[in-house]
């Protein structure tokens, strides 16, 4: 089976188990038919900070690789795109952001290639880390796990501000308190679902579910991730139905992904659309002949 039909098979599993689960799901049903305004916001919000942070990651990792440094802004575009592309197999998104710095930027695949793999093991190494949180601090609370996310990163952000460590201190940062935004975009799904979660099941759904959209071929598509955060759910929170809950809590973040970042993708792509432009009229120029004298 393919992957994208693995992907598919997953998710409209995900799909089925919610549906037929609905009865014993009717606190959930009922707190979504009157959803929070703070959680509505906060999973807008904090889908909209991913962006920079991986843009930041996405920056640093190219500049170390290839020494291009490539606009903020610019970067943050390339990840809208790709953070959609992504959700299908085989991660066309980031070969696409490669194939765009080597026409805009002249940046070898190469280089372009090991940007992309070396942001991915970062956040590997933090998701990884995070996860591991919730076996070794069993009982931390959300305010500890709070305290010690703002601890760490300000530790982070101190490193990239000596130069010698920059790029390093910078990925690490973007990469961790990335991860932290997206825990809170997890509790924010949990919390519309009418369910707080405590501090190590937020700890381990945010670190599996990192982990799991690295996995090559089906981790960024739809499916997988449900499940993997669905399971989680079910082993750490003692609610009715934690399987579905979890599974539904994880259909909401993609959902919210979709249905915000796809305005954005459209203004990111008029913005790029003029880069690649410029670049190909560049090229057009560099292979005209010098006009005769």
């Amino acid at each position: 089976m393919t992957a994208s039909g693995l992907g598919l098979v997953l998710l409209v599993a995900a799909i089925a188990v919610v549906v037929r689960r609905a009865p014993d799901l009717s606190r959930a049903w009922s707190s979504l038919r009157s959803p929070s305004a703070g959680d509505l916001v906060t999973m807008v919000v904090t889908t909209l900070l991913l962006l920079p942070c991986s843009g930041i990651l996405q920056r640093a990792m190219l500049e170390r690789t290839s020494g291009v440094r490539v606009r903020v802004g610019e970067m943050t575009s390339l990840v809208c795109l790709a953070t959609l592309l992504n959700m299908l197999p085989l991660w066309p998104g980031a070969i696409g952001r490669i194939g765009y710095h080597r026409v805009v930027h002249g940046v070898h695949p190469a280089r372009a290639g090991l940007a992309v793999v070396g942001a991915r093991l970062i956040g590997l190494v933090v998701a990884v880390g995070l996860a591991a949180v919730s076996w070794v601090f069993v009982d931390a609370s959300l305010m500890q796990l709070g305290v010690a996310w703002v601890a760490t990163s300000a530790v982070m952000l101190g490193v990239a501000s000596v130069p010698r460590y920059r790029l390093a201190g910078l990925a690490a940062a973007a990469a961790w308190i990335g991860i932290g935004v997206s825990a809170v975009r997890y509790i924010a799904a949990f919390g519309l679902l009418g369910v707080s979660i405590g501090g190590s099941t937020v700890a381990a759904v945010t670190g599996v579910a990192s982990v799991t959209t690295s996995v090559p071929m089906i981790g960024s598509a739809p499916g997988a991730r449900e499940w993997v955060v669905g399971w989680m759910t079910s082993r750490l929170e003692h609610i009715p139905d934690a399987l579905a809950v979890g599974l539904l809590a994880d259909l909401l973040v993609r959902a919210a992904t979709l249905l915000v970042l796809l305005p954005v993708a459209l203004v990111a792509w008029r913005s790029l659309k003029g880069a690649l432009l410029g670049a190909a009229i560049k090229r057009s120029l560099d292979r005209s002949p010098d006009p005769e004298p």
